[in-house]
């Protein structure tokens, strides 16, 4: 199944012989993000980033995939903000309650595990941190730092 959101794509799959194997606890969803920025823009001229967001369902044993393009951003941070909340959004819509969230932005791991939400690492993503803590409220969450080279 592929269902349309806004400009990307959301990807369903039911598959038992899915080459990617969870290992955590049965009842954890696992929801990597990743985002990149196009280089070829001025710094100082907002950007288009494209994120993307996999999330694997063990008790289910299913997968869902997320490609956007997002306008209008101006720091990597953000687009990476913008990916955690689409992806809290989306795992809050399908019900999940004990999810582990992967980013390779170390900034947005301290600052979301983190007592202290006043001060985000870039004032441009405060909306989507803000989202991603509110949508996560009651759950049994975590936010861990994976290598940009286990993508």
């Amino acid at each position: 199944m592929i269902y349309m959101i806004n400009r990307g794509v959301f990807r369903y799959s039911h598959n038992p012989s899915s080459s990617f194997r969870f290992t955590g606890t049965p009842n954890t969803v696992r929801c990597y993000t990743d985002a990149s920025i196009d280089p070829d823009v001025s710094q100082n001229s907002p950007k288009t980033a494209g994120l993307g967001i996999f999330l694997q369902d063990q008790a289910k044993n299913c997968n869902y995939y997320v490609k956007l393009r997002m306008d209008n951003i101006t720091s990597v941070v953000m687009s990476e903000a913008a990916g955690l909340a689409i992806a809290a959004t989306i795992t809050s819509r399908l019900g999940f309650q004990n999810i582990s969230f992967y980013t390779d932005n170390q900034l947005l791991v301290n600052y979301l595990n983190g007592a202290d939400h006043s001060r985000p690492p870039s004032w441009d993503s405060k909306p989507f941190t803000q989202k991603f803590i509110n949508l996560n409220h009651g759950k049994r969450v975590q936010i861990i730092k994976i290598p940009s080279h286990m993508h």
